[in-house]
Order: structure tokens, then C-alpha cells, then sequence
């Protein structure tokens, strides 16, 4: 059996990191940072919070899948088995994902709105016929 491998992680703008591996999708937890630390940037507080959340995801590149989805309480996993469909698509000018699985309904702003066509590039090999093209709304 082949060893599950990091193909992707697709940072979003909220406190979530979508890791794809060669078998699964993991949404991790980045989460916030604290007051304190947000506090000593006042001024910044938005690029404080984005450079706590880089750090944060140049962490989890280091995991191997499993420590990935170990690594917080609130991450957790969705299998390829599971997903229906994965969405990328316009509104306005924001880039978004969204990941219907047969349980739930996930969606996501991406960070990275210039990496867009990469992401799909990435994907489409591991999801296939489940991977809808770009739409916009």
C-alpha cells in the first residue's frame, strides 16, 4: 500500500487550512491568535493575524497526514470515498472552494485567490469527474 502523502493545503481566510493528500481532505484548525498577541500589533492587527496564521501552516507542511489531523481536536477528515463534489468558483472578485460531501456542505474563501488555477491543476488528478469547473457568480 502506498504511504498518504501532502499534496496540497489550500489556505483560507478564516481560521481553516485544507490539506488534500493522495487519499483525503483534512480541515485543520489554524485558529486565531491570542489577545496578548494580537494586542503588541495593534496598529496591524490584520497582518499580525496573518503572519500567525503563515506560521501557523508552515507547522502543519511539516506533518505527515495523520500528525495533521492529531494536531488539533477540532481537525478532522473526509475521505475522497465521501466527497460528492468540489467546487471552485467566482463571486465578484473572491476566489472560493466549496466541498459537498454526502454528509455535509463545506465552503471556503480562498487566501491565495492568484493560486486558483493551480489549485484545480493539483486537484484534478486525485478528485477527477468530482471536481466542477470554474464558475462565476
Amino acid at each position: 500500500m502506498n504511504e498518504e502523502t501532502v499534496l496540497l493545503i489550500i489556505k483560507t481566510t478564516g481560521a481553516k487550512a485544507l490539506c488534500f493528500t493522495t487519499n483525503r481532505m483534512i480541515v485543520a484548525e489554524v485558529g486565531e491568535p491570542s489577545d496578548a498577541y494580537s494586542a503588541g500589533y495593534a496598529p496591524f492587527a490584520s497582518l499580525a493575524r496573518d503572519l500567525w496564521r503563515g506560521r501557523r501552516i508552515r507547522k502543519i507542511m511539516k506533518l505527515s497526514p495523520e500528525g495533521i489531523l492529531t494536531a488539533n481536536k477540532k481537525n478532522f477528515a473526509v475521505s475522497y470515498a465521501e466527497i460528492v463534489k468540489v467546487e471552485l468558483f467566482v463571486v465578484r472578485r473572491d476566489r472560493m472552494i466549496r466541498i459537498r460531501a454526502s454528509a455535509d456542505t463545506y465552503e471556503y474563501l480562498l487566501a491565495k485567490p492568484k493560486e486558483f488555477q493551480n489549485y484545480a491543476n493539483v486537484l484534478r488528478p486525485v478528485l477527477a469527474d468530482k471536481l466542477a469547473g470554474c464558475a462565476r457568480l
